[in-house]
């Protein structure tokens, strides 16, 4: 609707996961080499999570578009079933006939099959979308197939993706096991202010649109009310866009989002559900102290609505800074235990190396010492040689 008056080539902010307006933040990259190593590696199990419209199903659909022609990889994208739904569903993806007496029948059948792959160099691999949805009975499905193993690896490499809840269901002790056996775990994070900036200028710039349609100010308010959530801001951008389109605004700025907050099609572009709530919960007709000071033409809904909204985004940093907080010390934590199982590998190579070079004295200083063979010559014998060369 809006192309033509922006002069774009088509929408830069759908919702729906496109790799060709893929934009790359530095954590998105640290997603992808830590999948793309796992897959390498052959290493088991792998856990991507995020909060919801962080772009991990993008991320996976850019992982699966470069998978090497060696790699057999079966998709899971509807995760509300039981366990014998998901290992039927998994069978379907790699080609087996999904009708089954008893699970024991299923298992064997798909062992078979997963052997014959790796006998003809072939590597299986199951990604498994919105696992936070599984049951704890579903994961333990997915747990005996981590179990699955020839003489060298796992007949089957898994990546697990999902939300935040399903880090808490890993932790449940019904799952410890399949989380004992997660190689890498990767917690995909929002954007940051500087990469909400870049993204825009990113999505606009593949459009066809100008990088400066969005005013500083705007992309401060545009920041701030979806917290860097990808599909978050691109819900916003689009309304924006829609907006300044009909009321001929060239530029998009603080007061056009604020516009857009305020109607009702805007449910849903704050990250997280809680800012309505509360906002509803307020009366409009309530007056305040500051409404009855001041002379302003904001009744006082809208006033209520932002002081709401200013709560809501700061409940929202901090919890997001608690989580991000975690996810460093944990980090800093397992960098630390490197650093120090290399500490003692290099410590317990110098403490060889002493105790060698002490051997090696110790062996020379006790060897006998030789006699020399050449007896010495007196000053007068040499004197008298000399003189007896030269008369000759």
């Amino acid at each position: 609707m809006y192309e033509k008056y922006f002069k774009l080539k088509t929408k830069p902010f759908n919702l729906m996961p496109d790799l060709d307006f893929l934009f790359l933040s530095a954590k998105h990259r640290e997603a992808i080499s830590c999948m793309e190593f796992g897959v390498a590696e052959d290493i088991g199990v792998i856990l991507l999570t995020g909060e919801t419209g962080t772009g991990k199903t993008t991320l996976i659909r850019h992982i699966l578009k470069g998978v090497k022609n060696d790699i057999d990889v079966a998709t899971i994208y509807n995760t509300d079933v039981s366990s014998e739904q998901l290992l039927a569903s998994i069978m379907q993806e790699f080609g087996l006939d999904s009708s089954f007496e008893n699970k024991a029948q299923a298992i064997k059948t798909l062992q078979a099959h997963l052997k014959s792959l790796r006998m003809l160099k072939r590597k299986p691999l199951l990604i498994i979308d919105d696992a936070q949805n599984l049951s704890l009975e579903a994961l333990e499905e997915i747990r005996l197939l981590s179990n699955l193993q020839n003489s060298v690896r796992m007949l089957i490499q898994i990546i697990l993706v999902g939300q935040l809840e399903l880090e808490a269901k890993l932790g449940d002790p019904n799952a410890s096991s399949l989380a004992q056996r997660v190689s890498i775990s990767y917690h995909l994070l929002p954007f940051s202010r500087e990469e909400t900036e870049e993204y825009i200028v990113h999505r606009l710039k593949k459009a066809g649109g100008q990088p400066t349609l969005f005013t500083q100010a705007g992309l401060d308010l545009i920041y701030s009310t979806t917290r860097g959530v990808p599909r978050a801001i691109n819900l916003l951008c689009d309304n924006a866009m829609t907006h300044a389109f009909s009321i001929k605004a060239l530029t998009i700025d603080a007061p056009c989002i604020k516009d857009v907050l305020k109607e009702n099609h805007s449910r849903g572009i704050r990250a997280g559900s809680s800012f309505q709530k509360k906002a509803a919960i307020i009366p409009n007709n309530t007056e305040t102290p500051q409404s009855k000071q001041t002379d302003t033409k904001d009744n006082p809904s809208d006033w209520q609505a932002d002081i709401m909204h200013r709560m809501d985004v700061l409940e929202q940093l901090v919890s997001t800074n608690k989580k991000e907080f975690k996810i460093l010390l944990k980090k800093e934590r397992q960098r630390n235990d490197k650093l120090l199982l290399a500490y003692k590998n290099l410590k317990n190579k110098y403490d060889d190396l002493k105790k060698e070079l002490s051997t090696k004295k110790r062996m020379q200083t006790s060897l006998p010492k030789r006699k020399s063979l050449v007896h010495p010559i007196s000053t007068d014998m040499r004197v008298a040689q000399l003189v007896s060369q030269k008369n000759r």
